[in-house]
Parts: C-alpha cells; structure tokens; sequence
C-alpha cells in the first residue's frame, strides 16, 4: 500500500489517547498513529510494557506514556489533566483497556464480575467523564469503545467479558445520542477473535482469528470512512447479530454443545465453594 493510499485510510487526527496501548490491539493502533504523524498519548497499567512500548515507538512518533490503571477515576483524572497540559485536548480517545476472567463462570461471586466491570465498562466511562469538558470546549471529537462481538449474547464459556461488553453496546448506544449535538461522535467496535494476551485465556474455539495489526488497520479505515459501529470479521458479525433472534431453548442447546465441544462440560454445573469451616 502506497504512502498516500494509507494516509487516504486514516481519520484525520494531531491527538489521539489510547487506552491498553502499550500490549494487544491499543500497542497495535498506537503504532500505526505514530507512524502517520499523529502525536500518542497511551495510558496502560503494566508500567514495563508501557516503558518498553514508548522505547521502541519515539523513534517513529512522538508518543508520551502515561501509567494509570483506567478503573481507578481520580487517578486518571489526574492523567488526562496532565495530557491537557502537555499535548493540549485529544481528537479521539480510544479505550482498548480490558480483561477477562474465567472464574465467574465456576463460581457466581459478586466480586469476580466486578473486578472485570470495573475495567472493561467502569474504565470507559471514566475516560468519558474526564475526556468530554475538553471536546465539549473544542467542539468535538471522537470517542472509540472497544467491545466485542461476544456482546451479541451472554456466552457462559466468558460470562464475566460477555457480560461487560454487553453493557458497553448499550453504553455507546445511550451516548451516541446524548453526545451528537455537541459535536463528539461515539464508535463502537465490535470486533472478532484477535490473537492477543487476552485471547490465551480462552478454552473456546475462536473462528476468523486476526492479528492486532489487521484490527488495527480496520478500525481505523472504517472511523476515517465515517462509521460508528464496526463489527468484524462480517460472516461472525452476520451470525453473532442473528444469534440474538434465536429462540433461548434453541440458543441454550447450541451454547451448550459448544461448550461440550470445547472440553467446557464441567463448567455446565455450578458447584458453589465449600462454606469455611464446612
């Protein structure tokens, strides 16, 4: 692809944050901003790979890491003020900062799932809270949500993600309304199975696997070509959107055989923790 046809497929952005930026499809997106010019700034909890990240990227681009784990509000308060300051207000936010945990599906403990919705649901919000007055006062913007095509329906092979960003479709959804009249444009991503940390965790079978860097690039396309809600790979998009219109028996029988398929059978019967002392 030629030097022009790439910047033809890139949003016109000086600024852009991103959260996760420093591993998976955040480290991927942050990469190919730097290259075409755009000033990063990437917010990641692992302080290692961020310092390694920004080693390896300030020779393409100018990128600024900032170390700050997005489900704790004041902390990255304090970092999107410290963005303002130094770099002035973003074109665009991306939050590509999320987690899994399997556990919830072997025990239903408050605690499990909130540890994931603090991360994957809470963390966006917040970036929503402290990056908003500044677009606001700009006259725009761009606000990217990463969520995922396990959205569609709750899946108990990742119930605790599922859950998350099911909750996240209807966030965007509620905010994209909301925010049109002042100017901020909401996208929701939805993408397939990508070959990331965080798929490793899984034991189910991940059809359509891209790389970070082939997200990456769609994503970005897509938001330069003007769309708000980007599913991808379009056949598992296609099929997880029908999904939700099967009848639940007819969905459960399936869900179930898949798991049985994938070696998940134990995980289909809730065995609570033994009491203390018991």
């Amino acid at each position: 692809m030629s030097a022009d046809s790439r910047m033809k497929s890139m949003p016109r952005w000086k600024h852009v944050v991103v959260t996760g930026a420093a591993q998976g499809l955040g480290r991927a997106l942050t990469e190919i901003c730097a290259d075409a010019g755009i000033t990063v700034s990437m917010i990641d909890h692992n302080e290692p790979l961020l310092t390694e990240a920004r080693e390896t990227l300030t020779a393409r681009g100018s990128v600024a890491p900032y170390c700050c784990d997005v489900s704790d509000n004041t902390q990255l308060g304090d970092v999107f003020q410290r963005i303002r300051e130094t770099d002035g207000v973003p074109d665009a936010v991306i939050c590509c900062a999320a987690i899994g945990d399997s556990a919830w599906k072997q025990r239903f403990e408050a605690a499990v799932l909130e540890r994931v919705l603090r991360v994957n649901l809470l963390g966006i919000a917040n970036c929503l809270e402290h990056c908003l007055p500044g677009m606001c006062a700009e006259g725009g913007g761009t606000f990217v949500m990463v969520s995922s095509l396990l959205d569609a329906r709750g899946y108990p092979g990742t119930a605790s993600y599922s859950v998350s960003k099911a909750a996240l479709r209807a966030m965007a959804d509620s905010a994209r309304i909301l925010l049109r009249a002042s100017g901020i444009r909401v996208v929701l991503v939805r993408p397939g199975f990508m070959r990331t940390a965080l798929t490793t965790q899984n034991t189910i079978r991940m059809p359509g696997m891209l790389s970070a860097d082939d997200a990456a690039r769609r994503i970005l396309r897509d938001i330069a070509r003007g769309k708000e809600v980007i599913a991808f790979p379009r056949w598992l998009a296609v099929f997880a959107e029908a999904a939700r219109l099967f009848p639940r028996p007819l969905y459960e029988r399936m869900t179930r055989a898949a798991m049985i398929r994938d070696g998940e059978a134990e995980d289909l019967h809730y065995r609570p923790r033994p009491a203390e002392g018991g």
